[in-house]
């Protein structure tokens, strides 16, 4: 039994250490999509979005993914915590529920613990910091803010494009270095596509939310498609909950023997 373990944990070494940054990556873009209460109302659709929501909300997430890059499939589990703008904690699993990373962030401090490469990665949660690990550039705050369902920019940058009453939706555009579209849905009361494009109208990220549905006290997409230029995710929501007040802390303890990188501005 030792040494089937032991097979389990070198197998898992070999095919997933070089994509556990991925994996966060696609975690951070897959909820951008939710939303705390359903509404039909075109009117106040229209109002609230994409305004920001500056009440505190504790959310608490479980997904299950697969993940198709390069022409190799890996699965893996997430666990996800987010206590307002102040704090989020994360633990990544493989499909055999083997622990394979842990982060801890606040406004001021990230810790990344990367158990394959028995690293801590530590630093501030600004862009240049996490683009440095995870080869996505966001700041900590506009990482809670995908978190949290909230537009990824300030609101007075997204310009509404149209409303198609047929099919119920709201189309709005950023445009900067490249073209960002959010189509909401009037009927989901949340979105069903978000897409980046470069000006030659290559698509750089692709992402459809599909089946939204209760999660106890809260509406949220139960299936995810992330498609990127080499990769593509399948992710399916397990639980998802609002939560009054976490119990527990979200920071870990860091063993002594584990090398520590710090992340310079």
């Amino acid at each position: 039994m030792i040494i089937f373990v032991f097979g389990i944990r070198i197998y898992l070494i070999k095919t997933m250490s070089k994509y556990i940054n991925l994996i966060i990556l696609f975690i951070s873009l897959m909820t951008f999509s939710c939303s705390s209460s359903k509404s039909t109302k075109v009117s106040q659709f229209i109002q609230e979005l994409p305004t920001k929501n500056t009440n505190k909300l504790n959310l608490e997430l479980k997904l299950s993914m697969n993940i198709n890059f390069d022409n190799n499939n890996y699965k893996a589990n997430a666990e996800i915590k987010i206590a307002g703008y102040d704090s989020l904690s994360m633990l990544i699993s493989s499909q055999f529920n083997l622990p394979v990373a842990r982060i801890y962030s606040r406004k001021t401090y990230f810790a990344f613990y990367n158990f394959f490469e028995e690293l801590i990665y530590e630093g501030n949660p600004n862009k240049l910091s996490l683009q440095e690990i995870f080869k996505f550039p966001v700041s900590l705050n506009n990482f809670i803010d995908i978190l949290m369902c909230q537009p990824y920019s300030s609101a007075d940058e997204y310009i509404l494009e149209r409303i198609n009453e047929k099919e119920m939706n709201i189309l709005f555009s950023r445009i900067t270095d490249k073209l960002e579209y959010v189509l909401y849905s009037i009927n989901e009361a949340g979105i069903i596509q978000y897409q980046k494009k470069a000006y030659d109208g290559s698509i750089i990220t692709n992402i459809s939310y599909a089946n939204y549905k209760d999660f106890k006290n809260i509406y949220y997409p139960s299936k995810i498609s992330i498609k990127l230029i080499n990769a593509n995710v399948d992710i399916n929501v397990l639980s998802a909950q609002k939560v009054e007040v976490f119990t527990t802390p979200f920071s870990f303890t860091i063993p002594k023997s584990i090398q520590r990188v710090q992340i310079t501005d």
